[in-house]
């Protein structure tokens, strides 16, 4: 239980690194890029 949310929190922690990488270093466009990041609502489209 301790370490619980530690994922939640790094994500939070590095989401906008890892957003200005996909844009830099992959070649995604700002939209694109935002979309990669975007929470999942949950539906797998199974």
């Amino acid at each position: 239980m301790r370490y619980l949310m530690v994922p939640a929190g790094m994500w939070a922690l590095f989401a906008r690194s890892f957003r200005e990488g996909l844009t830099e270093v992959l070649g995604y466009d700002g939209p694109t890029a935002a979309q990669i990041t975007k929470k999942p609502t949950g539906d797998t489209g199974n």
